[in-house]
């Protein structure tokens, strides 16, 4: 759950994953159509058992692939049987792959922030190997979003911690489990984090610390006897590129690091001969770690296109995902262990087998790396500042000039968030803190500029009256305040947290407890649209406010790019009223003359601010 307490996902965030999703569908839709379907020689091995399935259905559980492709095969075969076509399993593959860039951002979103999950999900939206995959008749594709769609029920899961949620898990890593090789280890890896102490905030904590341990236990005797059945693989395979000292198989691309020349000491069995050859099995696994990680595409024959789209898409990816991995360690972050497993997973089986020139043996790395990555990125100081800067000058260019960053209006957003953890939504509401700490940067720059622009309105008044003043912002920015507010204690927590004594008493604006004409100012921002009966809060106004005193009115427009700009920033506006034109419009009709008008604009007016004096 976020600091600000939102239940579930919001409309903002599906909204963002869909766009997402969308993007990267129609980068994949346009490779498609440019290079139509990939059949590489696995591929024929795959459409042998989809026949072989007609007469034998159990072949595809049984045989050289057998359970552990099982995920992949039976939904492939299912509708290449179905259909006599291998286009709707490619079509299926696009959509998976497009999919999976949404469910990048969901878990970056749940696991770190908003940014961190945008990163993600654009990162994958142009990988550029990844559109080979989702045209190539292979498992990769499936197994990927397998990875990617068990993260996010991790995720999920950490945050709601529902009888659902852990049904979720269980389901997606049974899914992940049966879909490639690679499905075993990586349970097995994210189990072995509820080894750590109870109170470790690093544990999973999907079961206990007894059935953790049992459950490793059966899984790797699983993975045994599975891989016990497969003598062939291991004499023929991974016991050949030891003795041969390939990085990648058969020891292609050697323009690049296709083989590891060395003397090996005969063995007649792969563990005898890993113990026999110790230091060069290192040496080769050191390798093939190292070259993991090149962010080029691993073929010799690689166009100087192909190689800068790798170089573009991977490259950010590579950097910034080990700044992020380095970063959770040492923050010891609680998801370090959900985002760190399949990258540790993954490294150590390539290290351990060889490398494919086609990044397969490498592809179910990529969701876990993304999250890092754009972890890594959304804790870059400095890479936040030119994003700030950029977002400040975006909202100047449509219309509303940025608070400046020295603005006494900015809050202290560490004891802000302090001050409100643990408020109920309906607190929270009511004091409109969402958008001051909105995980929408733009969104947090224009409650600040309308904030400054109110206190650049404020005709220094010696004592002005702070209407509705939720955490005191403005009485904290401007000497001479006091505020009123139904929440007072939400306002002096956080004052008093930022060393603040400016008084606040319980009240509202129809009922303000201070005497006659005891303020030179009265603020009322963004309260006066939640309010029935205008006509008592004005006469209330006029009373507190003396003679040659100031109304200072802020509140939304209302108009429809306003309601769409609340919807997407996850507002309901359901206890508004009116809109501020109205509020304009009943005020100058009980006795108010309007001075100054301002709008906070982003293209369309947002928000409008009005300067009154009391008719004489």
């Amino acid at each position: 759950m976020s600091i600000l307490n939102e239940d579930g996902t919001p409309v903002r965030a599906l909204v963002v994953a869909v766009l997402l999703s969308v993007s990267a569908l129609a980068v994949r839709a346009i490779y498609f159509f440019r290079r139509g379907r990939i059949t590489p020689p696995d591929s024929g091995t795959y459409l042998g058992l989809c026949e072989a399935s007609k007469t034998t259905p159990l072949v595809l559980l049984t045989g050289d692939y057998g359970i552990e492709y099982a995920g992949f095969l039976l939904p492939f075969c299912g509708l290449t049987n179905l259909t006599g076509s291998t286009l709707p399993w490619v079509t299926v593959q696009i959509l998976l792959g497009s999919v999976t860039a949404g469910l990048l951002f969901l878990s970056g979103r749940r696991l770190f922030s908003s940014r961190a999950g945008i990163v993600a999900g654009g990162l994958w939206v142009f990988v550029w190997d990844a559109f080979r995959w989702d045209v190539a008749l292979l498992s990769d594709s499936v197994f990927v979003f397998a990875v990617a769609l068990s993260i996010y029920a991790l995720a999920y899961y950490r945050d709601e911690g529902t009888l659902r949620a852990r049904a979720g898990v269980f389901a997606t890593l049974a899914f992940l489990t049966i879909t490639r090789p690679f499905g075993g280890p990586l349970l097995v890896g994210w189990m072995l984090w509820n080894l750590l102490p109870d109170d470790d905030s690093r544990q999973i904590r999907l079961f206990g610390r007894k059935i953790a341990i049992g459950g490793a236990v059966v899984a790797i005797v699983v993975m045994v006897v599975v891989f016990s059945t497969r003598t062939a693989w291991a004499s023929d395979h991974v016991l050949d590129v030891y003795r041969n000292g390939w990085i990648f198989w058969q020891g292609r691309n050697q323009a690049v690091v296709g083989s590891y020349a060395y003397t090996p000491t005969p063995a007649p069995t792969l563990p005898a001969f890993v113990v026999a050859n110790a230091a060069p099995v290192a040496v080769m696994g050191l390798i093939k770690t190292v070259t993991l990680f090149y962010p080029g595409p691993l073929y010799v024959r690689a166009s100087p296109f192909w190689f800068a789209m790798h170089l573009a898409s991977l490259l950010p990816a590579v950097v910034f995902g080990w700044v992020g991995i380095v970063n959770l360690v040492r923050n010891r972050h609680p998801s370090v262990g959900v985002v760190v497993t399949p990258i540790a997973v993954v490294t150590g089986i390539v290290a351990l087998t060889f490398i494919d020139a086609g990044w397969r043996y490498r592809a179910p790395l990529l969701p876990a790396l993304f999250l890092t990555a754009g972890y890594g990125v959304a804790t870059n100081v400095r890479l936040m500042r030119c994003w700030d800067w950029v977002v400040r000058q975006g909202i100047r260019v449509l219309g509303t000039p940025p608070a400046p960053r020295t603005s006494p209006y900015r809050p202290d957003e560490e004891r802000l968030h302090e001050t409100v953890r643990g408020l109920s939504h309906d607190d929270l509401s009511e004091i409109a803190v969402y958008g001051y700490l909105h995980p929408m940067q733009a969104v947090r720059e224009l409650f600040f500029a309308r904030g400054h622009l109110v206190m650049a309105l404020l005709d220094d008044p010696d004592r002005f009256v702070d209407v509705g003043c939720g955490p005191g912002l403005l009485l904290n920015s401007e000497s001479g305040g006091i505020g009123v507010d139904i929440r007072p204690h939400v306002g002096r927590s956080y004052l008093d947290a930022v060393g603040d004594d400016s008084p606040i008493v319980a009240g509202t604006v129809t009922s303000i407890p201070l005497q006659t004409g005891s303020a030179d100012a009265v603020v009322a921002m963004d309260m006066l649209e939640h309010i029935s009966d205008l006509a008592h809060a004005s006469d209330e106004i006029a009373r507190v406010i003396d003679e040659d005193g100031q109304l200072l009115v802020c509140g939304p427009t209302e108009n429809v790019i306003y309601e769409l700009g609340r919807r997407f920033g996850g507002f309901s506006g359901a206890d508004h009223k009116t809109t501020v034109g109205d509020i304009d419009d009943q005020l100058q009709a009980n006795g108010w003359t309007r001075v100054k008008k301002r709008d906070l604009r982003i293209v369309f007016p947002l928000f409008s601010v009005f300067v009154y004096e009391r008719r004489t």
